[in-house]
């Protein structure tokens, strides 16, 4: 397993090519937007907590800060637009990159739905982020600083540890990250990898379930779990986990390669056959899954690429 358009379409394919709201600045008062938002707001902003800020400027405008941990991104909002009851579009700027964003409201929360860049790449479908295999997060409105039981090193700390390749160090920093955040998908996932590492099937499957629970858009967690069925020799639950994950990133060779074996070891030939040399097509040749790949082609008896 592995350790894991130019910008008129990009508008328009989220909708935001008809006229927007005189002012940002109303509109955003209008809904309730300034302020700061966070998917946990009892915690100071790290890896897994973002804290965005929306604030109104001096001529009009709306200006966003994004905290991640010790990391700041300063941006600007415009062309906000209304969409239905419960989205609302607009373009961001951030670091000279434009993004043309839709959110999705839920009472006094939202969370990112689409989000297109100016190049045509997305960014977010449907609520999944893209590069990160995971659904956007819900963020509430904050009303109060964070509380004092965890620092912002903290945070970034037990978020290191946690996604770290040292087995017993991941168990400990994702058990701390679980502790002042038990809603956060993240620390079960990468808890559910170590205890997979270590032989602790159970266990794997118990934290990855865990962090579908709490995100059912979580691709990496579906391949996990894939992964533990494969080496339990539990395949029928595997191959419906690795479908799950390739049904929300269909390009991801981790994914793929999880599905190859569980393929071969269905005694599916030709289908490991081609997910294999699929991998093949999306990794560098350099990468370190790609000889591992090789030679399970070699295995099968298939050619290579």
């Amino acid at each position: 397993m592995w350790k894991r358009l130019i910008a008129v379409s990009a508008a328009a394919s989220l909708g935001l090519t008809s006229a927007a709201t005189a002012n940002d600045n109303d509109a955003f008062r209008e809904l309730g937007m300034f302020g700061e938002w966070a998917p946990d707001c009892r915690l100071p902003s790290g890896p897994t907590n973002q804290h965005i800020v929306f604030a109104s400027s001096e001529n009009g405008g709306v200006t966003s800060l994004t905290r991640i941990g010790i990391k700041e991104f300063s941006g600007t909002i415009h062309a906000v637009k209304m969409i239905s009851d419960t989205r609302v579009g607009w373009r961001a700027t951030v670091n000279g990159t434009i993004t043309d964003v839709i959110i999705e409201r839920d009472g006094s929360r939202y969370r990112g739905l689409e989000s297109v860049r100016s190049d045509g790449k997305a960014l977010i479908k449907n609520g999944y982020m893209v590069e990160q295999s995971w659904g956007s997060p819900w963020l509430e409105k904050c009303s109060r600083a964070p509380d004092a039981t965890a620092s912002a090193q903290f945070m970034l700390d037990a978020y290191r540890d946690c996604s770290g390749k040292d087995r017993d160090r991941a168990i400990v920093g994702c058990t701390e990250l679980i502790r002042v955040q038990p809603r956060s998908p993240f620390a079960y996932n990468f808890r559910a990898r170590a205890y997979g590492a270590a032989g602790e099937r159970d266990k794997a499957v118990a934290d990855a379930t865990e962090a579908i629970r709490i995100d059912p858009q979580y691709a990496d967690a579906y391949n996990n779990r894939a992964w533990v069925y494969l080496e339990a020799v539990q395949l029928t639950p595997g191959l419906a986990d690795i479908q799950r994950a390739l049904e929300l990133a269909p390009e991801n060779p981790a994914a793929i390669d999880t599905r190859a074996h569980i393929y071969e070891a269905l005694g599916r030939r030709a289908e490991a056959i081609s997910d294999y040399k699929r991998v093949l097509t999306l990794i560098p040749e350099t990468h370190p899954q790609g000889q591992p790949t090789r030679d399970a082609l070699k295995r099968l008896g298939a050619s290579i690429p």
